[in-house]
């Protein structure tokens, strides 16, 4: 489990995430709620453990026909290792 946020009005909205791919470049997630266009994001995973938010970029966000939006993501500072280990690690529990 995965969390995406951002900053809006002051305020940190956060959207529950699902990691479909990841990449040392960036990832593709699903969130319930589309951030707003031309701000940067945070992701982080929530579960099996809680990791440190880390920036990204929305390249690509669309609706899906039901329900969630599809999100891709790029790095902002390069591909955090930790992150990304662990979830390569997982990788056979998602999905």
């Amino acid at each position: 489990m995965s969390e995406v946020g951002w900053q809006q009005d002051g305020q940190l909205v956060t959207s529950s995430a699902q990691l479909m791919d990841v990449s040392r470049q960036g990832m593709l997630v699903l969130v319930d709620d589309e951030p707003p266009q031309g701000v940067s994001v945070m992701i982080r995973l929530i579960q099996p453990t809680v990791t440190a938010w880390f920036e990204a970029r929305v390249a690509e966000s669309r609706a899906l026909r039901q329900g969630p939006y599809q999100l891709r993501l790029v790095f902002l500072n390069g591909s955090p290792t930790g992150f990304v280990a662990l979830v390569a690690s997982r990788h056979g529990e998602m999905n």
